[in-house]
C-alpha cells in the first residue's frame, strides 16, 4: 500500500480534476507524465486516494484541533474504504451508470419514428392479398415503409429476372430458327446431290450393272474402276444423309401431330365432359365411327385421318354432317320456343270455350307430341299451328 501511495504522490502533479458531463468528478491520469514511476492502474489510484483521505489530520500550530468537516459524513469515508478494499472504482461505477442511462434496456426503444407513425398508412403492396387490408392498415407506418421497400426491391428483381429470361428465350429462339434453316438448306442440298450423282452414274458408268461387270472392270481398266468406286462412295454417303433427313422430318411431323391431338382432346373435354370418362368416351367414339361410315367414309380413310392426314371442309361427307347438325339445332330451338309458349286457361264444364281454344289445344297437343318424338315433321306442324293461333 505504501508503494502505491508513493507512486500516487509522485504523479500527483499530473492528476487533474475535470468536470464530467453529469457533474461527477473524474480523475485524469496523464500517461505521458515522467517521474520514474510506472503508470498506475485505476484500482491502485482508488486505493491511494482512499488512504490519503483516511490519513489523520496534523494538529494545528496553536494546539487547537481543526474541527471536522461536517460536509463530509463518516459514511462517505466508509464507502470509499469499502470501494478501495473491493478494488472497485466509484468513478468507474458512475461512468457505468451514465453509460446505462445513455443506452436504454432492450425494448424501451424499438427504433420507430413516432412522427412517421402519425402519417396516414401507405398503399398495400401488390403481393398482399385484398383480404389482408385490415392487417396491413394495423401495422405502424414505419413498419409499412420497411415492408413496402422490401417488396419493391423483390418485385424489381423478379421483373429483371423475367426480362432476362425473355431475352434469353428470344436469343435461343433465334438460334433455333437459324439452325433449323441451316438444317433444311443442308437437307435440300443432300437430296439434290443424290439426284446429280444418280444422273452421273447413268452417264459415266452405263455398262456397270451387275457384279460381273464390276469384276471385269477391275481386271480390264483399273483406273476407271477406281473412279467408279469413288463415285459409289459419294452416292452411298449422300443417300444415307437423305434417308436420315427424311426420317427426321417424319419424326418431327409425328411429334407435332401428337401434340396437336393432345391439345385438341383436352379442349374437347372442356365442352364434352363425358369424354373425360373412359367408358363413356369409348361408346361415343364407336357411335362416331358408325356415323362417319354411314355418310361414306371408309375404314382406310379413317385410319389415315387418325394418323394426321388432313381433310377438307368441302368434302361432301363433311357437308352432310354439318347440315344434319344445323337441322338438329333448329329442332332444339323450335322445341324450346314451343315449351316457352303460355298454356291457355282451363275451361270449366258447361262453359263456352273461349275464341281460339281449339287452336290452343292443338298447339298444346303438338307440343307434347314434339317433346316425345323429336321429329322434324312434328316441329313444322307445331310451327304452322302457332302461326294460325297468332293470326286469331
Amino acid at each position: 500500500m505504501n508503494d502505491a501511495t508513493n507512486r500516487f504522490s509522485a504523479s500527483a502533479s499530473h492528476i487533474a480534476m475535470t468536470a464530467r458531463p453529469f457533474g461527477a468528478p473524474r480523475i485524469h491520469l496523464d500517461e505521458n507524465a515522467s517521474g520514474g514511476a510506472a503508470p498506475m492502474t485505476y484500482n491502485e489510484a482508488a486505493a491511494a486516494w482512499a488512504s490519503v483521505r483516511n490519513k489523520a489530520p496534523e494538529p494545528a500550530a496553536s494546539g487547537e484541533s481543526e474541527p471536522a468537516d461536517s460536509s463530509t459524513p463518516a459514511a462517505d469515508d466508509g464507502a470509499a474504504d469499502t470501494a478501495a478494499a473491493s478494488g472497485d472504482d466509484p468513478q468507474l461505477s458512475d461512468e457505468g451508470n451514465a453509460a446505462q442511462g445513455e443506452n436504454p434496456a432492450p425494448g424501451e426503444d424499438d427504433g420507430s419514428d413516432p412522427e412517421a407513425d402519425k402519417l396516414p398508412p401507405i398503399a398495400r403492396p401488390k403481393s398482399w392479398a385484398k383480404e389482408e387490408d385490415a392487417e396491413w392498415a394495423a401495422l405502424p407506418r414505419s413498419l409499412q415503409e420497411k415492408i413496402a421497400a422490401r417488396e419493391t426491391t423483390r418485385e424489381k428483381a423478379i421483373r429483371q429476372s423475367q426480362n432476362d429470361a425473355a431475352t434469353t428465350s428470344k436469343a435461343l429462339a433465334a438460334k433455333e430458327q437459324a439452325a433449323e434453316q441451316a438444317r433444311s438448306h443442308y437437307e435440300a442440298q443432300v437430296k439434290a446431290a443424290v439426284a446429280v450423282l444418280e444422273r452421273e452414274q447413268l452417264r459415266d458408268f452405263p455398262d456397270i450393272r451387275t457384279t460381273a461387270d464390276v469384276t471385269r472392270l477391275a481386271q480390264t481398266d483399273p483406273l476407271r474402276f477406281n473412279l467408279w468406286q469413288a463415285h459409289q462412295g459419294e452416292l452411298a454417303w449422300a443417300t444415307e444423309e437423305a434417308k436420315k433427313a427424311e426420317e427426321r422430318a417424319t419424326t418431327a411431323k409425328t411429334d407435332e401431330w401428337t401434340a396437336f391431338r393432345s391439345a385438341e382432346n383436352a379442349k374437347a373435354v372442356e365442352h364434352i365432359p363425358d369424354l373425360g370418362d373412359s367408358k363413356k368416351a369409348s361408346a361415343i367414339m364407336e357411335k362416331a365411327v358408325s356415323l362417319l361410315q354411314e355418310v361414306g367414309f371408309t375404314a382406310q380413310e379413317l385410319g389415315a385421318y387418325d394418323k394426321g392426314e388432313k381433310i377438307s371442309l368441302f368434302d361432301h361427307r363433311v357437308q352432310r354432317i354439318l347440315v344434319n347438325a344445323i337441322r338438329y339445332q333448329d329442332l332444339q330451338a323450335a322445341r324450346a320456343a314451343a315449351i316457352a309458349k303460355p298454356v291457355p286457361p282451363v275451361q270449366r264444364p258447361g262453359v263456352k270455350p273461349a275464341v281460339g281454344a281449339a287452336q290452343a289445344e292443338r298447339v298444346q297437343a303438338l307440343t307434347t307430341r314434339l317433346t316425345n318424338s323429336g321429329s322434324l315433321n312434328d316441329a313444322v306442324a307445331l310451327r304452322v299451328a302457332q302461326r294460325a293461333a297468332n293470326r286469331r
